[in-house]
């Protein structure tokens, strides 16, 4: 029978999770301790968390819909291993789903899970430190690259870039290196702020940049208006004024042509046009 390989709790979470369609199964060992747990209500699970035994800031919510009695492992360093195990992701929080089949065994309490005395003049090892799962941290496993890299050369692609330029293969770089980011970022639980929050001005500087460029452009259009609105009063008040002029000099014209060169009137039948 095959041994199981044992992975750290920090590279559980790095497994992508998956759904009822498609599971992601967990056939490897890992070391936990059990805290808060919640149990069941009614045809419900029992949820626990699971922490890290070197790192407690590194952990897991974790259901059990098994029927197992979690609370005899309160607060305990247990193996986890067996058969049932999948990654899954629930109103986005990352969890753990343990079925029946799973074993879970104690290998010691809180307060043993540390090193145990030994001997004087016996040489201590080092301890090995190993990185702390981050959005810019830790390994990556092939299927979160694979993923990330498909979404880039899409992006890339519709972008119309040269693939064959150095700099194309950069900026693929770039964007996949960012979705690998956002996809850790949500991994760990970190959403970005509701629509609601957003809505009610909880903005970026980006997006506060571009409402103050289109506050500026609005107020440049405004006055632009206003002083083209300005202009054509000006204009029109100008050629009224034209106008005017140009009636009373008819006027004065009309006068004159109905009079002789000494001022007299001519009568109706005597105007010389």
């Amino acid at each position: 029978m095959k041994t199981p390989n044992k992975i750290t709790l920090g590279e559980l979470l790095e497994i992508r999770p998956g759904d009822k369609e498609n599971p992601s199964w967990v056939n490897d060992e890992f070391e936990a301790v059990i805290s808060n747990i919640s149990p069941a209500q009614g045809k419900g699970p029992t949820k626990f968390l699971l922490s890290d035994p070197e790192d407690p800031t590194i952990r897991i919510m974790a259901c059990s819909f098994g029927g197992m009695v979690i609370t005899r492992y309160n607060e305990k360093l247990c193996l986890f291993g067996g058969q049932g195990m999948t990654r899954t992701e629930f109103n986005g929080v990352q969890q753990l789903t343990i079925g029946a089949k799973v074993t879970i065994n104690v290998i010691g309490g809180i307060a043993q899970a540390s090193p145990a005395p030994r001997a004087a003049n016996t040489s201590i090892p080092s301890p090995v430190t190993r990185p702390t799962a981050s959005p810019t941290t830790g390994p990556i496993n092939g299927q979160t690259v694979g993923m990330a890299v498909k979404e880039a050369v899409g992006i890339v692609t519709e972008g119309g870039h040269d693939w064959t330029a150095p700099s194309t293969w950069k900026f693929l770089h770039e964007v996949a290196s960012d979705i690998i980011r956002v996809s850790r970022l949500l991994e760990m639980g970190k959403l970005a702020p509701p629509i609601r929050e957003r809505a009610e001005g909880v903005l970026d500087d980006r997006y506060q940049h571009a409402l103050e460029a289109q506050v500026e452009h609005d107020a440049r259009v405004k006055q632009e208006d206003e002083a083209a609105s300005d202009s054509f009063a000006k204009a029109h008040a100008k050629a009224e004024v034209m106008r005017e002029a140009q009636a009373q000099d008819k006027e004065a014209e009309r006068e004159a042509n109905l009079t002789d060169k000494n001022g007299a009137r001519y009568d109706n039948d005597e105007v010389p046009f």
